[in-house]
């Protein structure tokens, strides 16, 4: 089929509806929309634990949004959660906006990251797999470019104001995650709010110090690496 559209359209790009009825504009030579292609979603265990966990007109945080599967899939569930999305990247922020708008629904777009401090950084970015964008790069990893973006605490943002409190955190930062942990340390330990968190098993160990129980879940899409999803409750 990529082949096929590759040569007789000319573009990159299809719009699809997922499994749970909301529409994106899927590019064909990235990884997670390959997949969200194949299989209907990505990560599917991940949306239906964020639905799950989020109470009644509950407040959502989306760090690490990428082009918004989680984040406007969980609005077109649920219209009375309100999420509030953080992506530093300016290319998948600005299709974040573009799928919101396609499933006529209403999120909150920061387009920056969150971090240990408040700092400006580099961004590495990879393409044909944006997901892979981070802070921290990988020294397996081969990144295609850069960029600078901000960063902030979680903790700073909700001091200031700038931000609604969070019952349900979904953290996706590629290697940046004991780094924004630690930014919303005062967060988690004030509001106790349930935490989904990619990243390999050091996790068990940094939510204990933080008084969570953590579990992994199941994957319910298959990948190409090794890395599970966590939920993490308060005790």
């Amino acid at each position: 089929m990529r082949r096929f559209i590759g040569i007789a359209a000319r573009i990159d790009e299809i719009t699809s509806v997922n499994r749970y009825g909301a529409v994106f504009r899927l590019r064909l030579s990235d990884y997670i929309d390959s997949i969200v292609l194949r299989e209907g979603y990505y990560e599917s265990e991940v949306l239906e634990a964020m639905q799950g966990a989020t109470p009644t007109d509950g407040v959502v945080w989306d760090v690490g949004a990428n082009f918004g599967l989680h984040s406007v899939t969980l609005k077109k569930l649920r219209p009375d959660a309100r999420v509030i999305c953080f992506e530093p990247s300016p290319d998948q922020a600005a299709r974040l906006l573009t799928h919101a708008d396609m499933n006529n629904v209403e999120l909150e777009l920061y387009c920056m990251g969150l971090g240990k401090q408040p700092a400006t950084g580099t961004l590495h970015t990879v393409r044909g797999n944006p997901g892979m964008n981070t802070f921290s790069p990988w020294s397996e990893a081969t990144y295609t470019g850069s960029l600078r973006s901000y960063a902030d605490t979680g903790d700073n943002l909700l001091r200031s104001g700038s931000v609604a409190k969070p019952a349900v955190i979904k953290l996706d930062v590629e290697g940046s995650e004991l780094n924004a942990l630690e930014g919303m340390s005062s967060l988690i330990g004030a509001l106790k709010p349930t935490i989904l968190c990619e990243g390999g098993p050091e996790l068990l160990g940094i939510f204990d110090r933080l008084n969570m129980s953590c579990r992994p879940l199941v994957r319910n899409e298959a990948t190409t690496h090794g890395l599970n999803n966590y939920i993490a409750e308060p005790l």
